[in-house]
């Protein structure tokens, strides 16, 4: 039997009245894949916070390797081997690949030995004051002054980790400079060149595209195969099966059970994770669609700088939407998808292209403009297009529909709680109260009240780029129904995802995209992820495939 390296027992958590973690239970095994599920609120990061040391528990005991532990800070989360790939990126923008993955760690060359300063030189004799203070990877203290970063030292530890992973990026990029996807190989490299124990994987595929999911699949297999321990947390079932030795399930804070993979079914985990089963996670469409009524359409949409840069811009764009639909929005990672929803909502500006709502042209020069003609966008990256993190969540929900409950030059303060109120029953946001800042929401939560916002305006045309992505299998029904039911009110629904069985399950239509075109419109009859991929791969572009339909 495995060696148990990790041991929570009777953990319970409260943030300002509201228990997120009631006395819940949670181990794993040396060499193991554990799986954490539940639906977004039940807990999971709280807990894993904890072993990072952002949290502290209020109650409750943590053993690792048997002995009991605390863990105030993430500087004892890394000393005991343990680290975290947060679902949020913790990168810094400004900074290089080199200067992040080394931030605050940096080895350097020490002036009085002139040598790299390293562990070895501890209590040597030479300088045993800035000996003790160093560690392997870096130094602390006032050690630091002793010498300059050692940058050559730092590149052959950063390719020697990228040869050993197969984990290709520029050292010398601006993080944001990068892909999403490469900015995501960059925080887990960050935490591989130290080596740790116990790796926490929070939704780390949920920015990847197939190439480097899989890629992090073959990292994940030879850190166990080194003998390393991982807690992985992921709501694509798939993966979940494909990866995880074992799951732990926990539902409204509290421990629900633990299951070997290979003696749990699909059904079976959904069971545990909502409690009660979901026979179709896709609702079905309430009314026909309607292809007599054009609702919305854009006519030669083009982005400047297409195809440069290394960003795939919009050439041409041309489509319709029509009365009762969901047109899906697919192709390969960074095809111009997420880009045709920025441009339609204001976000990015157009050299040329028409834009229609309700048969009457919209100018769209920036968001303000969108917003004004009807047009509202659920963006994919909620923290930083989508949320004012620091403000409560009664501000976020209201702020783009804010002038409807001015009076005069001020805000009708009761009616924006009412507001407030009846959006997070609609949508069943769970929060400890509106006047929190929604940062201390989940990551799904947060996703509810970016929908609230834009709902607000009430929208003609609503956008959704990648929505369900972080989310739990029963809020992605919920976002699902909502879908459905703004196209049956005669709301234009365009939605952008790397969710294969999501596009085809939701979709009336699919809009392949390849290098800033569209490259087919696929009809219901004709969906198959392998049509999909082939027009995503380019190798069935048609005149026809170009046209608005």
């Amino acid at each position: 039997m495995a060696e148990e390296i990790l041991k929570m027992v009777n953990i319970t958590k409260r943030f300002a009245g509201t228990t997120a973690l009631d006395r819940v239970q949670f181990s794993c095994s040396k060499g193991e894949i554990h799986v954490l599920a539940g639906e977004n609120g039940a807990g999971k990061s709280t807990i894993l916070k904890m072993l990072a040391g952002i949290h502290q528990p209020d109650e409750g005991e943590i053993f690792f390797h048997g002995q009991k532990v605390k863990i105030p800070n993430p500087q004892q989360a890394r000393k005991l081997g343990i680290a975290m790939v947060f679902q949020e990126l913790t990168l810094v923008g400004e900074m290089t690949v080199w200067e992040n993955i080394y931030l605050n760690q940096e080895p350097v060359t020490g002036f009085l030995s002139g040598r790299r300063t390293t562990r070895k030189h501890a209590g040597s004799g030479q300088a045993p004051d800035a000996g003790r203070m160093c560690r392997e990877g870096g130094v602390s203290g006032w050690a630091r002054c002793l010498g300059r970063v050692d940058k050559k030292e730092i590149r052959r530890r950063i390719q020697e980790a990228m040869d050993r992973y197969g984990i290709h990026i520029d050292p010398d990029a601006l993080v944001k400079n990068l892909p999403v996807a490469e900015q995501q190989m960059a925080e887990i490299l960050k935490i591989l060149v130290r080596d740790p124990e116990l790796i926490i994987l929070d939704e780390p595929t949920s920015a990847l595209a197939r190439k480097e999911v899989r890629q992090l699949y073959r990292i994940i297999r030879n850190l166990v195969a080194d003998g390393k321990t991982i807690i992985f947390i992921s709501h694509r079932m798939e993966e979940v099966f494909q990866l995880g030795d074992r799951i732990t399930v926990f539902k409204d804070g509290r421990y629900i059970g633990t299951r070997n993979m290979d003696q749990i079914s699909e059904d079976d985990l959904i069971r545990m994770m909502v409690g009660r089963s979901l026979e179709n996670i896709f609702p079905p469409a309430q009314c026909p669609v309607d292809d007599s009524q054009v609702i919305f359409e854009v006519n030669n949409l083009t982005e400047p700088g297409s195809r440069t840069q290394g960003g795939t811009r919009l050439d041409h764009v041309s489509f319709r939407v029509y009365k009762g639909e969901i047109l899906g929005v697919a192709g390969l990672q960074g095809q111009g998808q997420t880009e045709l929803l920025n441009a339609i909502s204001g976000l990015h500006p157009l050299a040329e292209g028409e834009i229609l709502v309700g048969g009457r042209p919209v100018k769209v020069k920036n968001a303000a403009q969108a917003i004004a003609g009807g047009i509202a966008l659920v963006p994919s990256d909620r923290k930083n297009q989508g949320l004012m993190l620091e403000l409560s969540c009664r501000h976020n929900l209201a702020v783009a529909s804010m002038k409807k409950r001015m009076k005069g030059c001020f805000i009708d303060r009761k009616a924006e709680e009412a507001f407030g109120r009846s959006m997070k029953e609609r949508l069943s946001i769970k929060m400890g109260g509106l006047e929190l800042p929604v940062s201390s929401l989940s990551g799904g939560n947060q996703q509810k009240v970016v929908l609230g916002k834009e709902l607000a305006t009430e929208p003609r045309v609503i956008l959704f780029d990648e929505p369900t992505r972080g989310i739990d299998v029963e809020a992605k029904r919920e976002f699902y129904q909502i879908m459905r039911d703004l196209a049956a009110q005669g709301v234009a629904v365009i939605m952008n995802s790397s969710d294969m069985m999501e596009v085809m399950g939701m979709s009336s239509r699919v809009l392949v995209m390849y290098e800033g075109r569209i490259s087919g419109i696929l009809g219901k009859e004709e969906l198959s992820e392998e049509r999909i991929m082939q027009l995503g791969m380019g190798m069935d572009r048609s005149e026809k495939g170009g046209a608005a339909g």
